[in-house]
């Protein structure tokens, strides 16, 4: 088999190249690419807080956050913005939540917080897909999370949140309330067109 070794792919008629390949074998330009775009990943391993800079910028307005958890203690976990490397800890948060596990249905809403809820992860492996929307725009952030924990079968969470000040931010924390986390966050932004 043949390796063919380039940067830039052009079609004849086009005036500059369509695609682009980066070093760490990431595609840019072109159409049909795809609606997620990898920006980064970070592993962690007995951290009671994972803080990720520098993420969230004008190309894109709305983002994807998958964290895998394993052999996490029970606790709740929670996420908070960052700008310029700060976690922004005031009472403009606020979240919703419903949650179903094998005893029933339950939902809640809290105001006024210092952060979001993202979701509850009991004893075991999980994972939280995470909807970040307009962080970096200078207007309201919202959240949309959905968790899963793999303890006594599937213990399913949805949780809305939002951030209320006309903030701009360019990361976010992921705090758990007890014990440490192990595991991987990778982040995404959504493709605008």
């Amino acid at each position: 088999m043949s390796t063919l070794k380039t940067t830039n792919i052009q079609h004849p008629s086009a005036g500059s190249p369509n695609l682009v390949l980066a070093a760490d074998g990431s595609v840019s330009g072109g159409a049909g690419l795809g609606g997620l775009v990898h920006l980064h990943t970070e592993d962690f391993t007995a951290q009671p807080s994972v803080s990720i800079d520098d993420v969230f910028d004008s190309t894109y307005d709305n983002y994807r956050v998958i964290v895998n958890i394993t052999g996490s203690t029970s606790a709740f976990h929670y996420m908070r913005f960052r700008a310029s490397g700060s976690t922004d800890s005031t009472s403009n948060y606020a979240h919703q939540q419903f949650d179903v596990n094998g005893t029933g249905v339950s939902a809640g809403r809290s105001t006024s917080r210092t952060n979001i809820r993202i979701t509850y992860q009991d004893t075991g492996d999980g994972a939280i897909a995470i909807d970040v929307f307009s962080p970096f725009l200078s207007k309201g952030s919202t959240v949309y999370s959905n968790g899963i924990s793999t303890y006594a079968g599937a213990y399913v969470i949805q949780w809305v949140g939002s951030y209320g000040a006309s903030t701009s931010f360019d990361g976010f924390s992921v705090t758990a309330d007890a014990g440490t986390m192990t595991g991987s966050l990778s982040v995404y932004g959504y493709r605008k067109s």
